[in-house]
């Protein structure tokens, strides 16, 4: 992997697509992300786990909610977008998504 970020946009497309690591793999290669096979891959993703924990940690400690209320919160990630036609006058749909 070149980055954290290519980590995580890999993480979150398998997480996503719900793709077989083969799959994964070559659409990685597809669009220049990373460069590893089906087995990288789920080496990446086994490590996954103790990685994201560690970022949420450190984002839950630098706004003062430190590892003492884990078990008082759940954690939701949600993200919303819209989907449109080519050339729509409005936003016919609204999409939102949430990850528990």
């Amino acid at each position: 992997m070149r980055s954290a970020e290519t980590l995580l946009r890999l993480i979150l497309t398998d997480a996503w697509n719900d793709w077989s690591l083969r799959t994964t793999a070559a659409w990685a290669r597809c669009i220049d992300l990373a460069h590893g096979s089906a087995v990288a891959v789920l080496k990446r993703l086994r490590h996954a786990p103790a990685w994201l924990g560690f970022i949420l940690d450190q984002w839950f400690r630098a706004r003062g909610l430190g590892t003492t209320v884990k078990s008082r919160f759940r954690l939701i990630l949600t993200d919303g977008t819209t989907v449109q036609c080519p050339g729509s006058p409005g936003t016919p749909w609204r999409l939102h998504v949430q990850w528990h």
